[in-house]
């Protein structure tokens, strides 16, 4: 998404009843933008509640937003480092580490089986 429709967002992970759909700003390096999408994956794994605190400090924005397009819920960072941002954090550095150095191919047929 172009950085001016959610200024000061770095990430935002909206779900509908169909899909979710995690919104980086295109403007961001390729491994911020990465970061981003596994922090967002963080929190649908950890399967963290809505944002309120979004909402109420960009009302403008998000008012009615769920009835009008089917947004069951939604999350951005929040401005407060609080312990649902900390563990989405932690997710995300767990997942980069597999995204920027997938595991070796097994050499063996013992590792094939057991890892």
């Amino acid at each position: 998404m172009p950085e001016s429709a959610l200024p000061g967002l770095s990430g935002l992970w909206l779900e509908t009843d169909i899909k979710s759909h995690i919104l980086v700003p295109e403007d961001h390096s390729d491994l911020h933008r990465m970061h981003v999408i596994c922090h967002e994956f963080g929190h649908i794994l950890l399967d963290h509640e809505g944002c309120d605190g979004l909402a109420a400090s960009m009302p403008s924005v998000f008012s009615h937003v769920g009835q009008r397009k089917g947004i069951k819920r939604m999350l951005a960072r929040s401005p407060q480092w609080n312990d649902m941002e900390k563990a989405a954090e932690e997710v995300a550095y767990l997942l980069s580490r597999i995204v920027l150095a997938p595991p070796a191919a097994p050499i063996s047929d013992f590792e094939k089986v057991f890892g």
